[in-house]
């Protein structure tokens, strides 16, 4: 029966599948009576207003032609649609009706159209006459096939509502003649699965409150072979298996007091042995912090002495480069004594020129005198001249050699110079070698002490780093006597709650 519901439920769903596929084929029908109609409301119009003489030609009504040949097209649409459709023989029929009535228009709405349009009013009311002869005669004939074709469709509406109908008449019997006998089933198979499920629950509950009364050695007998069986089988064993942990938790307990106590013992020895070793090691931080300072003191020192040592090298360094600026003055000095050395011996050779000179004119002063007194008293005045001439000669003699005795005088005193010179750039070039040793020895010293600076630097740190570790072992250490300390505690407390577990166990039947 169940399986005829089901064919009948797709039955019936084919069936109203079908009814909506009428219902789309009828609202195409409809469509096409309705465009037809318009259709020849408006060519109507059109051979009134050409009859009545409201228009000469229907060039005159163009809106109108337009209008006609959309509905034209439109109604060609609808009736291909209904071509397309999977009609009976008796609809295809009628379908084909209605393409011939299409046919038909087309062709007098096409002469009439190209008739009418001419420009003499007489021509296009004789080519209108065909048109309306025809509209009288069979322009109803499109619209009674549509509405033959609509009966046709409402008959199979109306025999498909009435199978369908019958059809869910029956569905709905089968239904409820389906449901009255699976109720009845249900209620039988709950008996049957209910009474022996009572019994196992009932010896499962009695296990359950022994269980819980704290009687270990209950035991629920296996009374069916379902899923309440199994679960007093699964208690059984669960039982079984806390039976066994009780008793060996009850030995463990036992044996936890017996371990709490001598740890608790030894962690009081350890605790006291960890104080002593404490207070060892905040002595040794203490020395070790002593020590970093200290060694914090000479790094100071060392970082004071560098500095020193640096301002040293400084200004040995300035006192070189001052020495090497004199050693420089010195040199150009040499140089320019030596040039007025030179100059002084160029003027010497001009002073021996210039005596020459003046013994050559005495000798001709000499001469003339001798040729003026040869001369008599014509004579005399160049006598005169001759004379003065001679004297002049014996003064420039005089002053030039004077003036070479100054010469020689400078020459003397200019080797002297060059000399004292020479002797002043020596000791100048020992004061700058001098002083490149010092500044040498310096930056020896300058590295030495920036050395031992860093080394004292890193023991200071290495002092500081082995304070703090000191410090951070004596605080480990607390923290291990306090650790130990609390250890006893907990092992006291851990002794007292096992031997309250053990009293409890005690009481359990198992």
């Amino acid at each position: 029966m169940l399986i005829y519901m089901v064919l009948s439920l797709q039955q019936n769903r084919g069936a109203f599948d079908g009814e909506i596929e009428r219902y789309n084929d009828v609202e195409i029908v409809e469509q096409a009576r309705t465009n037809w109609t318009a259709m020849r409301s408006a060519d109507l119009m059109l051979l009134t207003r050409l009859q009545s003489g409201a228009t000469t030609s229907l060039q005159q009504d163009q809106n109108s032609v337009a209008q006609v040949d959309e509905l034209l097209k439109q109604v060609d649409t609808e009736v291909a649609k209904l071509e397309a459709l999977p009609l009976d023989a008796n609809k295809k029929a009628i379908v084909g009706d209605l393409r011939a009535n299409y046919e038909e228009y087309a062709k007098v709405w096409g002469d009439f159209k190209t008739g009418s349009s001419v420009a003499d009013p007489a021509a296009a009311l004789q080519a209108s006459a065909p048109f309306s002869e025809w509209e009288e005669q069979n322009g109803f004939l499109f619209a009674d096939n549509v509405r033959t074709l609509l009966d046709s469709f409402n008959a199979d509406s109306a025999q498909a509502t009435k199978a369908r109908a019958a059809s869910s008449q029956l569905t709905m019997i089968v239904a409820v003649v389906i449901i009255v006998v699976s109720i009845i089933l249900v209620v039988l198979l709950i008996r049957a699965l209910v009474t022996p499920l009572k019994r196992s629950a009932a010896a499962l509950s009695e296990g359950m409150n022994k269980f819980a009364g704290g009687d270990f050695t209950v035991s629920v007998p296996r009374r069916s072979n379902d899923e309440v069986g199994d679960m007093s089988e699964d208690f059984n064993e669960a039982v079984s298996r806390l039976r066994g942990g009780i008793a060996a938790t009850a030995e463990a307990s036992n044996q936890v007091v017996s371990v709490a106590v001598t740890i608790g013992q030894g962690s009081r020895g350890a605790v006291e042995a960890t104080q002593q070793g404490a207070d060892f090691i905040n002595s040794g931080a203490a020395a070790a912090e002593e020590v970093s300072r200290s060694v914090q003191t000479v790094a100071a020192g060392a970082e004071e002495m560098s500095a020193s040592i640096k301002e040293i090298a400084t200004n040995a360094n300035a006192a070189a480069e001052v020495a090497k600026e004199a050693y420089d003055v010195a040199a150009r000095t040499n140089e320019t004594v030596a040039k007025l050395g030179e100059s002084s011996k160029e003027v010497g050779e001009v002073i021996e020129t210039i005596t020459a000179v003046a013994e050559q004119t005495n000798l001709l002063a000499l001469n003339a005198t001798i040729e003026a007194a040869r001369a008599g008293e014509a004579g005399r005045g160049f006598a005169v001249v001759a004379s003065e001439v001679k004297d002049l000669a014996a003064e420039t003699g005089k002053a030039t050699e004077e003036v070479a005795v100054k010469v020689e005088q400078i020459q003397t005193d200019t080797q002297e110079a060059i000399a004292a010179i020479e002797q002043i750039s020596g000791i100048i070039a020992s004061i700058n070698d001098y002083q490149t040793t010092i500044a040498a020895a310096v930056e020896e010293q300058t590295a030495t002490t920036n050395e031992m600076s860093r080394s004292v630097s890193e023991a200071a740190d290495g002092s500081r780093t082995i304070a703090e570790n000191v410090a951070d072992i004596a605080r480990q250490t607390n923290e291990m006597a306090e650790a130990f300390t609390q250890i006893d505690n907990e092992m006291g407390t851990l002794s007292g709650q096992s031997r309250d577990l053990v009293s409890q166990l005690n009481e359990l039947k198992y």
